[in-house]
Parts: C-alpha cells; structure tokens; sequence
C-alpha cells in the first residue's frame, strides 16, 4: 500500500469541506486512490477498476437501497472533478491528477486544440482515411464482362470533377466535407435527363424515397468503343428502355410526393406533447425507416391531416387562452393611475413598444401557414401586459 500523497490528502480534505454534494466529491478521489493502489501485475491484478460503475458500487452505504441512485450522481461528480484538474480521464477510468499527470494532460490539451485548428491537416487525414477505407471495401472487387468474360476492377476517383480514360468500373467517391448533396445531384442532373446513370440519382435517395436503383450495368459502357459498344448497347436496348421508363415514372412520383413530407416533418416537433403526437410518430419512423414515400395509397396526406386537424384545434385553444389574458390585463390597464393619464396616442406607442398586439386570427389555410402561424404565437405578450403600469 503506498503512502497518501500530501497534495492528494489536501485535495480529499478541501473537497470534503466545501463540498456541495455532502462529502462525495471526497469519497470519490478518496476511493479512487485507494483503487489506484490494488495490484496490477500478473497474477495478482483484481481487476477492480475506477470506473464510474464500479465506483458506485463500493460507495453504496445502504446495501438494501443498492447504487441505482449512485450510478445516475457519481458521472456528474466525475465530469466536476475532471473540470477543476482533480482527477483525470483514461478511457474509461479515472485517476488522481498528480502535479506530473496535471502537466501531462495540460500539454495533450495544448496539442489537442492546435490539431482542432489546424484545419487543413484534419482535412487531409480525412481524406486518407476516406481513402482507404473505400479502398479496403473494394477491394478484391471486380466484374466480368463482355461474352469474351473479361475481369474489370474497380476504380476508385475522388474529386469533384469526373476521371477520364478509365478502363476499369469507375466508381466516383465525393464526400460531404467537400461538396454538398444538391451539387452532386446538380451534376447527375446536367448530364441530360436522357442520361440512364441520371435518371437512376433521381429514382432515388436519402430516406424516405426508395434506394437509388444500381447502375453497374451502365457504367460498365462506359470503357467501351466503336463496334463493342454499339453492340452492347444494341443487346441491352430494352432493358434500358424499361429502366429509364419505371425510372422517370418513380422521379415523377418523388418530386410529387416529397413536398408533403416535408410538411410531414414540419408539423411534427410541433405536435411535440400532445396526444396525437403518440399516434402519429411510429407511423412517421415506419415510412422513413421502411423508405415508403412511394407506397400505394399514399400514406403522407392521411398524416399530415390529422397533425393539422390536432395543430389548429391547439392553435385555436391558444388564441383563446391569449384572448381572455388580454382582455384581463387591458381591463386591469384601465384600472391603473398612470395608464389613464395617457392620451391615446400614447398608450398606442407604450403598447408597441412592449411588443403587445391585439389577438388576431392568423392564416391556417394550409400545412405551411399552420406551422407559421404556431412557430409565432406566444403568450409573451399578454404577460408583458402586466408590467404597463409598473
């Protein structure tokens, strides 16, 4: 067993005087150098660590209460100490922050930051790592082609501008960091709507549309020449008449459909603690999840309608709620000294400065106007009311 250190015994002692949370801060570090101090080499470790768990465990006073209390207080005790320089995090255990492990972790700190700002190396480590992890899952990839059964490899092209003169299966990797999603689409788009590969970005996407439809097919084309290529394109003449049809059918359907999901998503953080919320939110997640934007019928408008039926009913509550507390506090303006003493002209430029309107009913025509009109109703106004006279 080793000898309590001075400063870590002063530590225990300061935190076991001023303590907030009646001496557990102390009981923590206190713990945890005893910890430190159980055997670690072969054959003698006990594999008692200071970790958040463990340290709650072995503080439990009332072993018929267990640590469930404990296990939900000892990490925010944890993170404070770790704050004031106390104890240090490593993984997932924490140890005494002595005088050497202070300079230690305030030089990893130093570093850490300058490596957060240095911007163009995280950049560029990104991009090998990008790299090759691409190149990793691709790897061994390949893909016969032809009658004559030749092997073509993958490809791999980063940048943001297409590779040239590939003979292998191009497989073009532009990352989020870089480009935006719509740029990609922009390009995928200015290749011609007659442009197979086009079609297929568009017959697809991010959740809830369905998965984009593979091109492999066509992108095999693209290494061929002259006869070769007029033949197999020739030989594949309707599949491709059929994929492009089915796919500018389900483009068209996307482009119709997503405006009410969108509304979909707008109205719901806005239902957030009503009761409809219960019912339509697993109906919300099925059709994201299970990428159901295209289901027959459509299962969007019957949602959209019922949020909107519960938003105007609740919006109609809150213009009510707004209407009494008005006219409570504009009767109690009338009541006091100060404000009758004002002409009118007066109390109309006291009003607008405190930001108070009369009630007024907004435009809930549609899906949008609704969550317009619940974004900015507030009942902040009324209350400001009550201060007119102070």
């Amino acid at each position: 067993m080793g000898v309590l250190p001075r400063d870590t015994y002063q530590t225990i002692v300061a935190l076991k005087a001023g303590s907030a949370d009646n001496g557990l801060s102390s009981r923590v570090c206190a713990l945890i150098w005893l910890i430190e101090q159980l055997p670690r080499d072969l054959g003698g470790d006990t594999h008692v660590r200071a970790t958040p768990d463990t340290l709650a465990d072995l503080l439990v006073e009332d072993l018929s209460a267990g640590s469930t209390s404990l296990r939900g207080t000892i990490p925010g005790v944890l993170d404070k100490l770790v704050e004031s320089g106390r104890l240090m995090p490593v993984e997932d255990e924490y140890h005494i922050q002595t005088a050497e492990s202070a300079d230690w972790w305030s030089a990893f700190n130093n570093i850490r930051a300058q490596l957060l700002r240095d911007e163009h190396r995280i950049a560029e480590e990104r991009q090998a790592l990008l790299v090759s992890g691409c190149e990793a899952r691709l790897k061994g990839l390949q893909h016969v082609h032809g009658k004559s059964k030749v092997p073509r490899k993958a490809e791999l092209h980063f940048g943001q501008e297409p590779s040239k003169g590939t003979v292998g299966i191009p497989v073009w990797i532009r990352d989020g960091w870089v480009e935006q999603e719509r740029t990609v689409l922009a390009d995928a788009r200015s290749a011609g709507p007659e442009d197979p590969a086009s079609l297929a970005q568009e017959a697809g996407g991010d959740a809830p549309r369905p998965l984009r439809p593979s091109v492999v097919h066509i992108e095999d084309l693209r290494s061929l020449g002259g006869n070769e290529l007029m033949a197999a394109v020739y030989d594949q003449r309707e599949r491709f008449a059929k994929e492009a049809k089915q796919w500018r059918v389900t483009a068209g359907m996307i482009e119709a459909r997503l405006p009410r999901w969108q509304d979909l998503e707008w109205m719901l953080p806005l239902a957030r603690g009503l009761l409809v919320e219960a019912d339509v939110m697993p109906q919300v997640t099925a059709i994201r999840d299970e990428r159901r934007l295209l289901d027959e019928p459509d299962p969007v408008p019957p949602l959209c309608k019922q949020l909107a039926d519960a938003l105007r009913a609740e919006l109609h509550g809150k213009l009510e709620a707004y209407q009494r507390e008005y006219d409570k506090q504009a009767s109690g303006l009338e009541s006091c000294e100060a404000w009758r003493q004002l002409d009118g002209d007066q109390r109309r430029q006291v009003l607008t400065d405190a930001a108070i309107a009369a009630p007024r009913s907004p435009d809930v025509s549609d899906e949008r106007a609704l969550t317009d009109a619940l974004m900015g109703t507030s009942h902040a106004s009324s209350a400001r009311m009550t201060r007119c006279c102070v």
